[in-house]
């Protein structure tokens, strides 16, 4: 006798059994819509209908889809660069950068502190012990040079503080004895020397130029007032005394200006004005006379001692 397979069923137009009515690989019947169902596992438990496809898109029969018929109307086979995205996706690529593209040092965090920590590549200031590649000894070039570099030159090399004998040093000798001492020079030849002006009183040496200019010339000191004091820069000049009213002309004591004993000043009444020459000193003339004679009449002062002085000339 057959055996008789019986499935659960129902016959519930539109009934699906839940997945709590079947065994898993359990079949179900649903007896008046002629459909079979599966439960199934695939990650979960779902109910699955079995059998043969009765329509496609609302339609039976032998059916050609069309892409509308399963949601995908707006889908062509354009390009992918040339296919149109949506409103929000061109929001989103609006926002973000082209693949190539710059940057200023400031949008870059901390860029512009680890650049200011590093030294350029033209004149750097370096601070702190900077070290370098020692090069190899007798290198002579712009490259830089350590210390390990200096040292180990240094060591063929003098001393930076020492001596050497006059010998040593190729010519020196021969160029010594060219040379005249400081002290009592023995000069040969046709010495020269700058020439101090005319009248100069110091320890320079003396050229032909200056004693000639000395013995061959009188500076004048033009005085134009009624009243003058000798100063040390008369000695050896011509003192020119020019005013219409009197003159005085007065010489300093020694204490005031120290002119040498020997000092010589010549007086000049170049006006009409006469002068009297007078002074805390005493003045030994012919007669005792202290006044120039008259208009374009002169006179000679000469130094005898600390505090005395001699007038000669044409005096009244």
């Amino acid at each position: 006798m057959a055996n008789t397979i019986r499935l659960k069923r129902s016959s519930l137009a539109g009934k699906v059994p839940a997945t709590t009515d079947l065994a898993l690989g359990e079949i179900a019947v649903n007896t008046t819509d002629g459909k079979l169902y599966l439960k199934k596992s695939d990650g979960g438990e779902f109910i699955v209908e079995v059998g043969p496809v009765v329509s496609v898109a609302g339609r039976t029969g032998a059916v050609t889809l069309a892409k509308s018929d399963v949601g995908l109307g707006n889908a062509d086979n354009t390009a992918d660069a040339a296919k149109p995205i949506s409103t929000a996706t061109q929001s989103a690529l609006d926002g973000k950068a082209a693949a190539v593209h710059g940057h200023a040092i400031a949008d870059v965090t901390s860029l512009q502190t680890s650049l200011d920590a590093k030294a350029p590549l033209a004149s750097p200031s370096l601070t702190g012990t900077p070290t370098a590649p020692t090069q190899a000894q007798g290198n002579n070039s712009t490259r830089l040079a350590t210390t390990a570099y200096v040292d180990t030159l240094g060591a063929t090399k003098a001393a930076s503080s020492h001596t050497h004998a006059i010998g040593d040093v190729t010519n020196l000798q021969a160029s010594l004895d060219a040379k005249a001492p400081l002290a009592s020079p023995a000069l040969t030849g046709t010495p020269t020397a700058p020439s101090a002006a005319a009248y100069a009183d110091s320890g320079q040496i003396a050229t032909t130029a200056q004693v000639f200019d000395t013995v061959t010339t009188v500076p004048e000191n033009a005085q134009a007032g009624t009243a003058y004091t000798l100063v040390l820069g008369d000695a050896g000049r011509m003192v020119t005394l020019n005013n219409a009213a009197a003159i005085t002309l007065t010489i300093p004591t020694a204490a005031s200006v120290a002119f040498p004993v020997g000092t010589r000043i010549d007086l000049l009444q170049y006006g009409a004005g006469q002068v009297t020459v007078g002074g805390s000193v005493t003045i030994r003339s012919s007669g005792g006379k202290l006044k120039l004679a008259g208009q374009y009449s002169g006179a000679t002062l000469w130094k005898r001692a600390t505090n005395e002085w001699a007038l000669i000339g044409d005096i009244a």
